[in-house]
């Protein structure tokens, strides 16, 4: 399933993003210092669907992208 998500980046560009979540870990990485909530997943708006960690923190809204069967 994915999801659209309303994102601040660790830059504090705001944007939505179109994800495939994978899991949600307690870390610290390159972007996200201290360790910290981070929700795993496939970044379908970034055209080579990277994983990324996305800061829970940074996340301000969610919104299901149901794709029509």
């Amino acid at each position: 399933m994915r999801v659209k998500i309303d994102y601040t980046n660790w830059r504090g560009v705001r944007s939505t993003r179109l994800i495939q979540p994978i899991e949600i870990r307690f870390e610290e990485n390159e972007w996200h210092k201290p360790a910290q909530w981070l929700l795993i997943a496939i970044d379908h708006s970034d055209r080579n669907y990277q994983e990324k960690g996305f800061a829970m923190k940074n996340i301000h809204s969610w919104e299901d992208d149901a794709q029509p069967r």
